[in-house]
């Protein structure tokens, strides 16, 4: 796997598997919930050697060790199954990025295809994550610079379930870069499931993708707080001629 253009920055870690998949789907939603929300909290976890009551014995960093359950986070190459299917080729730098069509919040349509198109910061953030709203501002300032140039665009996927909630921030920030309610476009009949599409397990998550549709960056967690520079990037990623 080409980890090369993947950054792990600060808050919110996407795991290259979650958890220890077979055990998660038995776990009720709110203990799934429960776990991401230690995470974005910054719980630390601890490489072990854990031996399972078949014998099978793995190595694997413990997310979370109570009385109740053990959570692990093991290496996407180790999880060669769940449920006896494959799992879905991971989406890394210089993988297409999944198409859609969706509407945003203001019933625009936004869209991402493998016809050549302008080059794409794709964001997901939810309003009351600490790290999103450091990254805020500068998504604003991005959308700002950009406004005027076909060959950038900047659009957004909001994972709040509370749309009075996300109406409310974009009020509150004075928002005016797209936003779409990835709530609302699952609900809809065909509607596209964004944060399925793109394997969107924790947030913030940056994706960069070209001109071509191509991934070319990912970014987990904030940008803003590890000191990415997202401007040079998409700049990195513009035509030369």
């Amino acid at each position: 796997m080409n980890t090369e253009n993947v950054r792990t920055i600060s808050g919110i870690s996407l795991v290259a598997v979650l958890l220890l998949l077979t055990l998660l789907m038995a776990f009720p939603r709110t203990k799934l919930l429960a776990a991401v929300s230690d995470r974005l909290f910054g719980v630390e976890a601890w490489a072990a050697s854990v031996r399972l009551d078949d014998q099978t014995t793995l190595t694997a960093d413990v997310l979370q060790a109570d009385d109740e359950d053990v959570i692990l986070r093991l290496p996407r190459e180790n999880v060669k199954t769940v449920d006896g299917k494959p799992l879905p080729a991971p989406l890394v730098a210089g993988m297409p990025a999944p198409a859609f069509q969706v509407i945003d919040i203001e019933g625009r349509p936004q869209s991402l295809g493998a016809a050549r198109g302008p080059v794409t910061v794709l964001h997901f953030w939810v309003s009351w994550c600490p790290h999103c709203r450091s990254d805020a501002p500068k998504i604003q300032a991005l959308h700002n610079q950009f406004a005027q140039n076909p060959q950038v665009r900047v659009l957004t996927v909001s994972l709040d379930q509370q749309r009075a909630k996300l109406d409310q921030f974009v009020k509150d920030r004075q928002v005016t870069y797209p936003v779409i309610s990835a709530q609302e476009q699952g609900a809809r009949p065909g509607g596209a499931d964004l944060a399925a599409l793109y394997h969107i397990t924790s947030f913030p998550i940056t994706i960069l993708i070209d001109g071509q549709g191509t991934i070319r960056e990912k970014v987990k967690g904030s940008f803003v707080e590890s000191g990415v520079d997202l401007e040079a990037t998409v700049k990195g990623l513009l035509p030369t001629s």
